[in-house]
C-alpha cells in the first residue's frame, strides 16, 4: 500500500512493507521509500529470556537466534572458573527473584533489539549449583552486522550484572561468600 506524506501530528496505520512518501521538512520528496514497521509482537517473537536450573544449551540458543537476514551471530557463555582473587573456587550457586529477574531480562532484550537492530536475542541464566566449567549464562544475538552483535552482547552483560536481581554465592576451600556483581570494563 502507498501512503501519502505523513503529518507527524496525525495517527496513521502502517504495516511492514508499506511504502511511504516522505518529506525533507517542507516539501514531499520524490519517489517511494520502503519502511520497516516493527510491532511489539515481532519483538516478542524475536526474543527469548528465561531463568532455569538445568544446564544451559548452546545449540538451542544458536538455533533460536540464527536468522536469514543476519550476517552475524554472537554467543557469549559465562562459565564457572576454578579460581577468583587467588583463591580456589569449589563451586558457584546462583539465586534470584525469578519474576523480577525475567522482567528485567525482557526489558534489556527489548531495549537492545531496537537500539542495535538485532534480528533475535536469547538470554538464559542458570540458578542453583553451577559446577566448575559449566555455563551460568548464555547470551546470543543476531544482527545484520558484527559491530551491532558485539556491541549488544557487551551492553547486555553490563546491564544484566547491574540491573537483574541474581545473586552469586562463591564457595572457596575455606569460606563461602555471597558476591555483589561488579561491572568489568
Amino acid at each position: 500500500m502507498i501512503h501519502d506524506f505523513v503529518d507527524s501530528t496525525e495517527s496513521h496505520s502502517l504495516s511492514n512493507g508499506d511504502f511511504l512518501k516522505t518529506s525533507n521538512g517542507s516539501e514531499p520528496l520524490e519517489g517511494l521509500y520502503q519502511i520497516k514497521i516493527t510491532t511489539m509482537k515481532d519483538i516478542h517473537d524475536s526474543l527469548f529470556v528465561d531463568i532455569q536450573q538445568a544446564p544451559l544449551d548452546l545449540e538451542k540458543a544458536f538455533d533460536f537466534v540464527n536468522h536469514p537476514e543476519a550476517g552475524a551471530v554472537n554467543i557469549f557463555t559465562g562459565t564457572t572458573r576454578n579460581h577468583h582473587d587467588g583463591k580456589r573456587v569449589i563451586e558457584l550457586y546462583y539465586d534470584c527473584y525469578r519474576e523480577m529477574a525475567i522482567k528485567e531480562l525482557r526489558e534489556i532484550a527489548e531495549e537492545l533489539m531496537s537500539k542495535h537492530q538485532l534480528k533475535r536475542i536469547w538470554i538464559v541464566h542458570r540458578t542453583g549449583l553451577v559446577p566448575i566449567g559449566e555455563a551460568s549464562i548464555v547470551l546470543a544475538v543476531s544482527s545484520a552486522h558484527r559491530k551491532d552483535a558485539f556491541a549488544a552482547t557487551a551492553e547486555a552483560m553490563n546491564k544484566i550484572k547491574q540491573d537483574v536481581p541474581i545473586w552469586k554465592k562463591e564457595t572457596f576451600e575455606n569460606e563461602t561468600v555471597w558476591k555483589e556483581e561488579k561491572l568489568v570494563e
